[in-house]
């Protein structure tokens, strides 16, 4: 088998692919809308300026949805959550009266009244003691006859949107904000048969990355850098043949056909040749397939999909008799603007967060997540505590977690850092997309500069219909 190399584009599309499965195709997987987007570069300095940086983090992060942890992190009355992106301090509690969140500053001189996870009966200032309840309410100022300019309304602790969607607890800073349910309806409503509020965490990595969080975001938004920077999945991905596309103006979504080689690889492996190579590159989907004796008409996605459906029956007990190949195979990515993931189909899903570390626009956090269902017979597991990973850390120096896609985090990180230095040698000052299959990553942009351009006009913030 030749080297693999790049190739005219692709006749086959994602589609086509889908549209031989013996199992049929989904309703859902049909294309949603695509959007022009120009071919303009954009300037590099946005990765790694302070004034960009302050730009995103009083007029994005302060306006849009994001996931700070899950019910699972906060099971019991009392148990909060210290959540932090760029600047910004939260803290997400369980109170009798529900999940709230509030600014986690005193309102006095604005010390952080928590600083890691804990469960608390009250939260109490350690600077001058100054308490409020779970509910928000002041119960203590010990200072209070120094402070006429305080009433029980303005006393209280501001606090932020909640919004609970299987278990992921999300906030938003702007009180006029878009609800939840209605940014990410098209998300919500494709993931529903897939049954993500009875699913527990497999492992959860936060790992640190000296990049920008956009430089580290975008080679989680395209596919086609496979080619090189993960050579062994390219008997068993249709990278350059991906879909691209966008359900509203806050959801967009990536999808690539499993069991299926690049369009680049030259000559293509007979169906035989793709299931070898998978499994001799160390592809979790064909743990314990035994090939011999396979007869090469059988194609991999059928033979796989087979596979995937007797093993999930046998794992939950559940029928996925109805479950078509595409649901069992493909990477099928939902984003929500501006910096999540969630994958879509049957077994174990991964879900992404990307965060600017504060006060550094040129460190950024990354939360890979595992999501996968509960196995037969079985109580819910506890969910896995988080393990931190700094700038040098490896993801495979994890225990937990396949070897396979250990590896193809690693690939991506060491890429990363040397992307967010290189970008300050272009003799342009330009960074070029490509026109659709980074159309994710322009479309990012250009809706980061819509919100910095509305927050500027004091605009209400851009609603879900996709204007572009």
């Amino acid at each position: 088998m030749s080297k693999n190399k790049l190739s005219p584009k692709p006749e086959n599309s994602y589609q086509d692919i889908i549209s031989r499965d013996v199992t049929g195709v989904p309703k859902f997987l049909e294309p949603a809308a695509s959007v022009a987007l120009g071919v303009e570069g954009i300037d590099a300095d946005r990765y790694w300026s302070q004034e960009f940086y302050d730009l995103e983090n009083e007029y994005l992060w302060s306006k849009v949805w994001q996931m700070a942890c899950q019910i699972e992190d906060i099971p019991n009355e009392g148990d909060c959550f210290h959540y932090e992106i760029a600047e910004k301090s939260f803290i997400i509690v369980n109170t009798a009266n529900g999940v709230k969140a509030y600014h986690n500053a005193c309102l006095h001189r604005g010390r952080k009244l928590i600083t890691s996870h804990c469960r608390k009966i009250e939260f109490e200032c350690p600077f001058h003691a100054i308490t409020w309840s779970l509910d928000g309410k002041v119960v203590r100022n010990p200072i209070a006859w120094d402070m006429p300019q305080w009433n029980e309304e303005n006393s209280k602790l501001p606090a932020v949107k909640v919004a609970i969607w299987c278990g992921f607890i999300f906030i938003n800073m702007d009180d006029n904000a878009p609800d939840f349910n209605v940014i990410a309806n098209p998300m919500i409503k494709d993931l529903e048969p897939f049954e993500w509020d009875n699913r527990y965490r497999e492992f959860w990595f936060e790992k640190h990355v000296k990049a920008n969080w956009k430089t580290l975001a975008e080679p989680f938004m395209e596919s086609h850098h496979s080619q090189t920077t993960h050579p062994q999945l390219v008997p068993a991905i249709g990278d350059i043949n991906s879909q691209y596309d966008f359900p509203n103006a806050y959801i967009s979504r990536q999808i690539s056909a499993g069991a299926t080689a690049s369009p680049a690889m030259e000559p293509q492996p007979s169906e035989q040749e793709k299931l070898a190579l998978m499994k001799k590159r160390g592809d979790r989907r064909i743990d314990g397939v035994d090939l011999e004796g396979l007869p090469d008409e059988v194609r991999a996605r059928t033979f796989l999909g087979k596979h995937a459906r007797d093993t999930l029956n046998a794992t939950t007990g559940k029928d996925y008799s109805e479950a078509k190949d595409s649901e069992l195979l493909d990477y099928i990515l939902y984003g929500i603007f501006p910096h999540m993931t969630f994958w879509a189909g049957y077994g174990s899903k991964l879900v992404y967060r990307w965060r600017p570390e504060p006060g550094n626009p040129e460190g950024s956090i990354m939360d890979i997540i595992m999501m996968s269902p509960i196995p037969l017979g079985e109580k819910k597991p506890e969910p896995a505590r988080k393990v931190v990973l700094g700038y040098n850390d490896k993801v495979s120096s994890c225990e937990q977690g396949s070897s396979s896609l250990k590896l193809v985090f690693d690939q991506d990180f060491g890429n990363i850092p040397h992307i967010q230095t290189g970008m300050k040698s272009l003799k342009s000052g330009k960074i070029n997309f490509s026109q659709y299959t980074e159309s994710r990553i322009r479309y990012m942009h250009q809706f980061i500069d819509r919100f910095i351009e509305t927050g500027r006009a004091k605009e209400p913030i851009p609603n879900a219909k996709l204007e572009f």
